[in-house]
């Protein structure tokens, strides 16, 4: 990591981009700027590219092994300087910031690298865009906001000229991705996979409910551990999971665990129950999208315990803010409304309140602060730092243990 002067720890968001069919089709990473660096382009922090390329985001090359692509954004100074070079041929996209004039010695820069294997990704809707530098992207990408189905019709007509992908971007919901695949766009990127496809009727199933039962008795004060290794024993699935997680090559233990109260005392409780935590969200999620939204809400939760912890004159208790987060996309996995589910929940009335989204939940703006990170919302981000009276360097190196946290978590479910 380059650690110059000016540089600090680098965290990276994690955008996914899925195709028209709601596929995964790679992952923007996105830099964590502070309030400092708002008034500059975080694109021009040399070290981005070669940071990410070095494994510094701990998460690149699980990605890159499951065939995704990654996109980084770039200043048009890093791409004369060469950088996207620190990036892998045929994986990596350059999404363009604050490049709208295609120079003579830009041009031939961008010709070498998509010869090269790179995808270009610039940015229409705003200012005017040289045709040339159209003409030359994979991927047109746009904003598109509160932008209303015919100022998307109107800005699409002008782009048919390029033959080219059209990415849209910032689609908050369920509604508005379905306009934007009825007319044409092709990769979307958003809050939408956060929230319920469609809400069913249904109820929570027999299975589901089993399932969120073992929530309910890991989350008990005093965990009774040989009832706990019963119901474990009994779910073949979970079981199975469990030895295997225990006896892999990760915690090299001597010999072979066989029993769950072994497997309790050799590892720990607390490692334990969070792994359960995570395998009982991957089993009861319904969503298409579930293997993304079972790590963002780890991602969320440590996120929001590292936040409690590191700020204790709040008096918030750390594990409730973990368990807040890693249940705060259960409506998405399981497309039921969330009031239907609370009642599963091994949680005070505050946080399922919250969770709720009711009017002055105590705990909502700590759920924002999370959102606002992983969207990269970071003047959003900041000012809500400012207003909770917290560390802006904590908060953000939480961040980053987090997501290294949630992609290790991940890899042992």
């Amino acid at each position: 990591m380059n650690n110059d002067n000016n540089s600090t720890p680098l965290a990276i968001a994690r955008q996914p981009i899925f195709d028209r069919s709601q596929r995964l089709w790679g992952y923007e990473l996105i830099p964590v700027v502070g309030e400092q660096e708002l008034n500059g382009d975080a694109s021009d922090r040399a070290s981005v590219a070669v940071d990410i390329a070095a494994s510094t985001y701990i998460g690149l090359q699980e990605v890159l092994d499951r065939g995704k692509k990654v996109v980084v954004r770039f200043s048009g100074k890093s791409i004369l300087e060469d950088l996207p070079y620190a990036l892998p041929q045929g994986r990596a996209v350059l999404r363009m910031l604050g490049v709208s004039v295609l120079e003579p010695e830009f041009k031939k820069t961008l010709e070498r690298l998509k010869a090269d294997g790179y995808l270009i990704v610039v940015e229409v809707g705003g200012k005017a865009v040289d045709k040339t530098l159209l003409a030359m992207a994979d991927y047109l990408r746009v904003s598109i906001d509160d932008l209303n189905r015919h100022e998307l019709v109107a800005l699409l007509k002008g782009l048919e000229p390029y033959d080219c992908g059209l990415l849209a971007a910032r689609v908050k919901d369920q509604q508005m991705l379905g306009i934007c695949r009825e007319i044409g766009f092709e990769l979307f990127q958003g809050a939408f996979f956060k929230q319920p496809e469609t809400i069913r009727v249904k109820k929570i199933s027999s299975s589901e409910a089993a399932r969120l039962q073992i929530l309910r008795m890991i989350e008990q004060e005093d965990p009774d551990f040989e009832e706990l290794a019963q119901v474990i024993g009994s779910d073949v699935s979970i079981g199975f999971r469990l030895f295997s997680f225990i006896n892999s090559a990760a915690f090299g233990f001597r010999h072979k665990v066989n029993s769950i109260r072994e497997a309790i005392t050799m590892l720990g409780w607390q490692k334990i129950k969070h792994w359960l935590r995570i395998v009982v969200l991957t089993d009861v999620a319904r969503n298409r999208n579930a293997s993304e939204l079972v790590l963002l809400s780890a991602q969320r939760g440590k996120f929001l315990e590292q936040v409690a912890m590191e700020h204790d004159f709040w008096g918030y208790n750390p594990e409730s803010l973990l368990l807040l987060g890693m249940f705060s996309l259960l409506d998405a996995m399981l497309n039921q409304p969330m009031t239907e589910i609370v009642s599963f929940l091994p949680l005070d009335e505050k946080l399922k309140s919250t969770l709720c989204r009711e009017p002055n939940s105590e705990y909502i703006s700590f759920l924002t602060l999370a959102e606002q990170f992983e969207e990269g919302h970071w003047e959003d981000a900041n000012a809500m730092v400012q207003q909770l009276g917290l560390d802006r360097d904590k908060v953000r190196a939480g961040f980053e243990q987090a997501v290294k946290w949630a992609n290790g978590m991940a890899a042992l479910t």
